[in-house]
C-alpha cells in the first residue's frame, strides 16, 4: 500500500499519528507536519536524514546509519532537498532585503542573490 493523501502518509504512520481520515486534507497535512516535526527532533534537524526518513522510513535511516541506498530515497532527498534549500535561500534573501530596505525590483534585477557591492541599503 502506498502513501495516502496530500502528504502521502503511509497507513501505519497515519495510524500512529492518530489520523482519523488520512484523505481529509486538513487531517492529512496536520499529520504530515507532525511527522516531519517528529523526524526533525529524532534526526536533530539534519535535512537529508529527515527527508530520507520521510520517504524511506525512520527505521531505514537508522539501519543504514544515514540516507539508505535506495534509488527512490536518494533521488527524493536530492530533489526535495534542492527545492528546500532554494526556498530557504529565497526567504533569507527577501528577509535581508527587508532589513536593508531593498525594493522587490532589486531582486528581479539581480536574480535575488545578494552579493557584496550590489548596492544593498539603497533603493534603485
Amino acid at each position: 500500500t502506498g502513501g495516502m493523501g496530500l502528504m502521502a502518509l503511509m497507513p501505519g504512520t497515519a495510524r500512529d499519528l492518530g489520523i482519523q481520515d488520512p484523505f481529509n486534507p486538513a487531517d492529512n497535512i496536520e499529520g504530515g507536519v507532525t511527522f516531519v516535526k517528529t523526524l526533525s527532533e529524532k534526526f536533530q534537524g539534519d535535512t537529508d536524514l529527515i527527508l530520507a526518513a520521510y520517504n524511506g522510513g525512520p527505521g531505514s535511516v537508522i539501519k543504514h546509519g544515514g540516507v539508505p541506498p535506495y534509488r527512490e530515497t536518494t533521488a527524493y532527498v536530492q530533489t526535495v532537498g534542492r527545492i528546500y534549500r532554494f526556498f530557504k535561500q529565497e526567504s533569507l534573501d527577501r528577509s535581508v532585503g527587508r532589513i536593508l530596505n531593498i525594493t522587490p525590483d532589486f531582486f528581479i534585477k539581480t536574480g535575488g542573490i545578494l552579493k557584496k557591492g550590489d548596492g544593498a541599503g539603497s533603493k534603485p
